[in-house]
Protein backbone atom coordinates (compact mmCIF):
# COMPACT_ATOMS: atom_id res chain seq x y z
CA UNK A 1 0.00 0.00 0.00
CA UNK A 2 1.38 3.08 -0.70
CA UNK A 3 2.45 5.63 1.41
CA UNK A 4 2.64 9.57 1.39
CA UNK A 5 6.07 10.98 1.50
CA UNK A 6 7.46 14.98 0.96
CA UNK A 7 10.53 15.24 -1.27
CA UNK A 8 12.32 18.36 0.77
CA UNK A 9 15.69 18.44 -1.64
CA UNK A 10 16.77 18.45 -4.89
CA UNK A 11 19.96 18.00 -5.98
CA UNK A 12 21.12 21.44 -6.41
CA UNK A 13 18.01 22.89 -6.22
CA UNK A 14 16.46 24.33 -2.96
CA UNK A 15 12.89 23.75 -2.18
CA UNK A 16 10.43 26.54 -0.61
CA UNK A 17 8.71 23.48 0.23
CA UNK A 18 8.37 20.14 0.02
CA UNK A 19 6.56 18.15 -2.99
CA UNK A 20 4.19 15.38 -2.02
CA UNK A 21 5.04 12.24 -3.36
CA UNK A 22 3.72 8.55 -3.10
CA UNK A 23 6.15 5.50 -1.67
CA UNK A 24 5.30 2.20 -2.61
CA UNK A 25 6.87 -1.23 -3.14
CA UNK A 26 5.70 -2.49 -6.56
CA UNK A 27 6.85 -5.95 -8.30
CA UNK A 28 10.29 -5.88 -6.94
CA UNK A 29 11.08 -2.15 -6.68
CA UNK A 30 10.26 1.04 -4.74
CA UNK A 31 8.69 3.57 -6.67
CA UNK A 32 8.46 7.31 -5.75
CA UNK A 33 5.85 9.28 -7.79
CA UNK A 34 4.75 12.60 -7.54
CA UNK A 35 1.43 13.48 -6.70
CA UNK A 36 1.00 16.74 -8.57
CA UNK A 37 3.95 16.13 -11.02
CA UNK A 38 3.92 13.69 -14.04
CA UNK A 39 7.34 12.27 -12.16
CA UNK A 40 8.17 8.86 -10.64
CA UNK A 41 11.46 7.55 -9.71
CA UNK A 42 12.14 3.69 -8.87
CA UNK A 43 14.90 1.97 -7.14
CA UNK A 44 16.16 -1.16 -5.41
CA UNK A 45 15.54 0.73 -1.98
CA UNK A 46 13.09 3.87 -0.90
CA UNK A 47 16.31 6.51 -0.63
CA UNK A 48 17.10 5.38 -4.11
CA UNK A 49 13.59 6.02 -5.50
CA UNK A 50 13.32 9.00 -3.29
CA UNK A 51 16.46 10.30 -4.73
CA UNK A 52 15.93 9.28 -8.19
CA UNK A 53 12.61 11.41 -8.00
CA UNK A 54 14.41 14.12 -6.59
CA UNK A 55 17.12 14.08 -10.24
CA UNK A 56 13.76 13.70 -12.07
CA UNK A 57 11.82 16.50 -9.92
CA UNK A 58 14.87 19.22 -11.14
CA UNK A 59 15.49 17.60 -15.04
CA UNK A 60 11.65 18.78 -14.97
CA UNK A 61 12.39 22.20 -13.73
CA UNK A 62 15.26 22.40 -15.89
CA UNK A 63 13.96 21.67 -19.13
CA UNK A 64 10.66 23.95 -18.37
CA UNK A 65 13.33 26.55 -17.89
CA UNK A 66 14.66 26.40 -21.19
CA UNK A 67 11.61 25.61 -24.10
CA UNK A 68 9.18 28.31 -24.05
CA UNK A 69 6.66 25.71 -26.00
CA UNK A 70 4.23 23.97 -23.71
CA UNK A 71 1.45 21.88 -23.31
CA UNK A 72 -1.67 22.21 -20.66
CA UNK A 73 0.27 19.61 -18.27
CA UNK A 74 3.86 20.77 -18.96
CA UNK A 75 2.47 24.69 -17.99
CA UNK A 76 0.39 23.54 -14.81
CA UNK A 77 3.87 21.13 -13.98
CA UNK A 78 5.78 24.76 -14.14
CA UNK A 79 3.60 26.26 -12.13
CA UNK A 80 3.89 24.40 -9.66
CA UNK A 81 7.66 24.27 -9.37
CA UNK A 82 7.29 27.87 -9.76
CA UNK A 83 6.04 28.16 -6.25
CA UNK A 84 7.80 25.47 -5.05
CA UNK A 85 10.97 25.83 -6.05
CA UNK A 86 13.32 29.81 -4.69
CA UNK A 87 15.39 30.27 -7.99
Amino acid sequence: MPREIEITRLPTVHLRQPIRARLAYDDGEWVAEAIDLPLYGSGDSELEAREMLAREIESLWQDLNEDAQYGERMLLALRLLRNVIAA
